[in-house]
């Protein structure tokens, strides 16, 4: 699981760019951490999207 982690970290780690569609942000991915849900991110200067109410800058 480890060894997972730091894989990811390392394909992420080289100016990654994060795009989807509506509701949605884009940009660059500026730091990923792992859970057991999963992996969360922050995508350029703690950017959420338009219509997040939930106050947290990390996103799943």
């Amino acid at each position: 699981m480890l060894l997972r982690v730091f894989i990811l970290i390392f394909l992420f780690s080289a100016n990654a760019i994060a795009a989807i569609g509506k509701d949605h942000v884009s940009g660059k991915i500026t730091n990923i951490t792992s859970i057991s849900a999963g992996l969360l991110v922050r995508i350029n200067a703690n950017e959420v999207p338009e219509h997040c109410t939930s106050g947290r800058v990390w996103m799943a």
